[in-house]
């Protein structure tokens, strides 16, 4: 997902850094509904322990953005030969933002898994939510990119964006959705396991909203490590 800048800072210095916090600001949305996704599985008989993967996995294409930003200089022989080939600047939505990136996950975590199902479809799972919710964006994606994208083949194919702006009171609410939505699936996920006495619906609403508030919490608190970490970074 992009990167909404309120106003325009003095310099590039803090520019990159508004930038950066506003990013893994939005990840809360990214791992939020990759969670959310996986606590449907959950219900449905995927084992708890994997939900971690998928979190990780949910925000793991924006890594990219890290790589473009910070790990390469503006003038890197990396950066030179990225732009001579794909006559492009920006290495973020394009680098990890795609289907080919998502297969090749898929295929090393199956093989270090020892091609275990769940581990491949949490892989799965967590990089196309990011894909769905980067493709709400206004700036979208391509999802088969470089293949599609006009400035490399001439003609647009397979781009996708909408009318979502990162950093709206739409993705606030969004993100209060899916987190009550993830802690319904998995409060009714541990009844099915047997966690409650059966019959007692109480309980499981009682979990659910510990769940909840939970999630609010334990996202908040990553929000703002990794703000201060970005200012510790770019200061």
């Amino acid at each position: 997902m992009g990167a909404l800048v309120i106003f325009e800072p003095k310099n590039e210095k803090t520019k990159l850094r508004i930038t950066f916090i506003e990013i893994f600001m939005q990840k809360k949305t990214h791992i939020i509904f990759g969670i959310f996704l996986a606590s449907i599985l959950f219900y449905l008989g995927m084992p708890i322990e994997y939900i971690i993967l998928v979190g990780f996995i949910s925000f793991f294409p924006d890594i990219d953005w890290v790589i473009d930003k910070v790990w390469l200089k503006e003038n890197s022989l990396a950066k030179r030969i990225w732009k001579k080939i794909f006559g492009v600047g920006s290495m973020h939505r394009r680098l990890l933002h795609n289907v080919w990136v998502m297969i090749i996950l898929m295929l090393i975590f199956g093989y270090f898994s020892s091609w275990d199902l769940f581990t491949i479809l949490g892989t799965f799972v967590g990089f196309l939510s990011h894909l769905i919710m980067d493709s709400l964006t206004i700036t979208g994606i391509y999802w088969l990119w470089p293949y599609g994208d006009e400035r490399i083949f001439g003609k647009r194919k397979f781009y996708k964006n909408g009318n979502f702006r990162t950093g709206s009171l739409a993705e606030k609410g969004i993100q209060t959705f899916f987190l009550i939505g993830g802690g319904i699936f998995f409060g009714f996920g541990f009844y099915k396991l047997g966690f409650f006495r059966e019959g007692n619906i109480f309980q499981v609403i009682m979990v659910i909203m510990l769940l909840i508030a939970l999630g609010i919490v334990f996202m908040d608190r990553i929000v703002r490590e990794l703000s201060r970490a970005t200012s510790r970074i770019f200061s």
